[in-house]
């Protein structure tokens, strides 16, 4: 298939390091970040109905990254790496500062990453994040007490593509080569999956708690 959305190129020039930062931050790796980073362009890709209002388009870009960070979070729970397998993964130094911005908890990495960096509004975060206006509020208050990022930390975490020409002729070979709508769908799926059978598990252990009470008072 075709890429369907007429300002592909234009975001994608536009926004791939950043969208590189925040998926790196909440994703704690370079090599997931990449993938994270490539499915995020994807979906953006096969959007016809992308918004081209540059806020909007801003909100959808990040709310697909943020979708995808939780669809790898979910699928590849994983321990937190060492600082040498950190460095590894990426090739621009990791500092005990960014160490510690690693460890804080994604939502409060991703507050702060979007206020900071795109400089985004308290509403569009929470439309990002899937949170309500009382709970963003908290949480911007929280991220900014806590353990914060440079200007120069930040700018220096780069993806290892030297240009967007690059991702660019990956990307658009993946829409020849397959139906990346479809693939976007059955993704979906998944992820809807994933965290549908959190809740599942959660109601079957409810019925047998209440199973197991009411018959140990026969």
């Amino acid at each position: 298939m075709a890429v369907e959305n007429p300002c592909f190129d234009k975001l994608l020039e536009q926004w791939y390091p950043d969208i590189y930062r925040f998926c790196f931050l909440l994703s704690c790796h370079g090599d997931a970040a990449r993938d994270i980073v490539f499915q995020v362009f994807l979906y953006a890709g096969a959007d016809k109905s992308f918004p081209a209002q540059p806020d909007e388009a801003c909100t959808k870009l990040f709310s697909y990254a943020a979708r995808t960070c939780q669809d790898y979070y979910l699928r590849r729970m994983r321990r937190f790496p060492s600082q040498d397998a950190l460095q590894a993964s990426v090739c621009f130094p990791v500092s005990d500062t960014l160490i510690n911005f690693l460890k804080l908890p994604p939502r409060q990495k991703a507050a702060w990453f979007l206020q900071a960096g795109p400089g985004l509004s308290s509403r569009q975060i929470g439309e990002i994040l899937k949170l309500r206006p009382s709970q963003t509020d908290r949480l911007l208050s929280l991220s900014a007490r806590g353990v914060s990022l440079s200007q120069e930390d930040m700018a220096s975490i780069t993806p290892d593509y030297e240009t967007s020409s690059q991702i660019e002729d990956t990307l658009y070979m993946r829409f020849e080569e397959r139906n990346v709508k479809l693939e976007n769908r059955l993704r979906d799926i998944r992820l809807f999956m994933d965290q549908a059978i959190l809740w599942i598990a959660l109601g079957l252990l409810g019925i047998l708690g209440a199973a197991a009470y009411y018959t140990a008072g026969l």
